[in-house]
């Protein structure tokens, strides 16, 4: 079995970002056990704004 680290708790959203760019989740996930899923079709939506001038 893969020893994987664990994951520190992050205090902005931008130091976890900063981590991850230094970082491969293979250290600190285990893949082998990861499980396939099937996301919904999605669409994008226009956003429409009006300006008042």
């Amino acid at each position: 079995m893969k020893k994987v680290k664990k994951i520190s708790k992050f205090k902005t959203s931008s130091s976890e970002d900063k981590f991850w760019q230094k970082h491969d989740s293979t250290a600190y996930i285990n893949w082998d056990h990861a499980k396939k899923i099937k996301l919904p079709k999605t669409r994008v939506k226009k956003n429409k704004s009006i300006i008042n001038n």
